[in-house]
């Protein structure tokens, strides 16, 4: 859950010496009634937070920038301009005006997808998405999740991401294992699935496998909810992903166990699971791979779409002790591993889960 300050503990104008156009703008807001607009949405939908101040904090190098068509490129200077003019902590109307430009470019460009050089790492991206500017984030900045992978992953060892979205974990993945490791990619919606291919194809950095499906505790074929303004939200529940608008897929859905060939993964296993509600059907649909090899687990605690899925907290902790997982650790530090009886659930975050060795 994101952590928002109210608009009313913002820097006023009376304590500034200096009158700033900052300071100008907030003064307006204060007196102007205006302040609900400003602030975070007070009913939020799927994909606020990509358009949360927090998420633009960093600047795009003019390298990467220079790789993004003009209308992309004039978004992300528009969102760190408004963010700087309004000292807002959200981006208004970001979501219509990423879907015109969006639009606009399909006309003009056709785009089916953009791949950028980011360091070492070769991206696809969906241009359809505004997630993409969120997943340049997650493999340029130290401080994303994606980094953590350093310190759980070596060569030889396999990554199975379960909801690799664009796949920044995967690619990040595929560079730390090598030629001696795997790594897997479990991703329902088709043109993202698509999108992970490509970029674990042009990276070249290790064996992979992608699978365009959804994965659960059992199989067959059943409904996927995209919303439409991000494809991270995107999810089996309709309480979740199908709030606002959203598009329907058909998707097939099978067990991890039956999916993979997982006797024949090289190394140590490090299971990625970011799937909307879904964290307690995934694991029960993986239970001869965990008895056997003995992954431990980059897991989103989602305390709401846990709930959603007909879920407690509680039968989420039975089913790791059950199976053996003992401890955790916050990603702050994953050298602190903690019991897992300790472990809160109320906030929502990655965490590791750690079996026994």
């Amino acid at each position: 859950m994101l952590a928002v300050m109210r608009c009313d503990e913002l820097v006023s104008m009376e304590s500034s010496s200096k009158v700033s156009p900052i300071v100008v703008w907030q003064w307006l807001r204060s007196r102007s009634g205006l302040e609900p607009f400003w602030c975070f949405p007070q009913n939020p939908s799927p994909g606020d937070w990509l358009f949360h101040a927090t998420n633009w904090r960093d600047h795009m190098t003019p390298t990467i920038a220079a790789q993004l068509p003009w209308l992309y490129r004039g978004f992300d200077r528009y969102a760190h301009l408004y963010f700087q003019l309004t000292g807002a902590e959200y981006l208004w109307g970001g979501k219509a005006v990423f879907r015109a430009i969006a639009m606009l470019s399909q006309r003009t460009h056709r785009y089916d997808y953009l791949t950028l050089q980011l360091g070492d790492y070769v991206v696809t991206l969906d241009p359809t998405d505004p997630r993409l500017f969120a997943v340049i984030r997650e493999l340029t900045s130290p401080a994303s999740d994606v980094q953590v992978l350093a310190k759980v992953l070596a060569e030889g060892d396999t990554l199975i991401d379960v909801g690799a979205n664009h796949g920044s974990f995967a690619i990040a993945a595929s560079h730390l294992v090598g030629p001696g490791g795997c790594v897997v990619a479990i991703e329902p919606q088709p043109q993202l699935a698509e999108a992970v291919r490509r970029s674990l194809q042009a990276n070249a950095s290790s064996p992979y496998q992608v699978y365009a499906t959804a994965v659960g505790d059992r199989a067959g074929v059943i409904d996927f909810f995209r919303p439409q303004c991000t494809s991270g939200s995107a999810g089996l529940y309709a309480d979740h992903s199908a709030t606002h608008g959203y598009s329907r897929l058909s998707v097939s859905i099978k067990l991890i166990d039956q999916l993979l060939d997982w006797q024949k993964l090289p190394g140590k296993i490090l299971i990625k699971l970011d799937v909307e509600g879904s964290e307690y059907a995934c694991l029960q649909g993986a239970i001869d791979l965990i008895q056997t090899r003995k992954p431990n687990l980059m897991i989103e605690v989602h305390p709401k779409t846990l709930a959603i899925s007909g879920q407690s907290e509680q039968d989420l902790m039975q089913l790791l002790s059950k199976l053996d997982y003992d401890s955790y650790s916050e990603l702050s530090d994953v050298q602190v591993k903690l019991p897992l009886t300790q472990l809160v659930m109320n906030v929502q975050r990655n965490i590791i889960v750690w079996m026994p060795h």
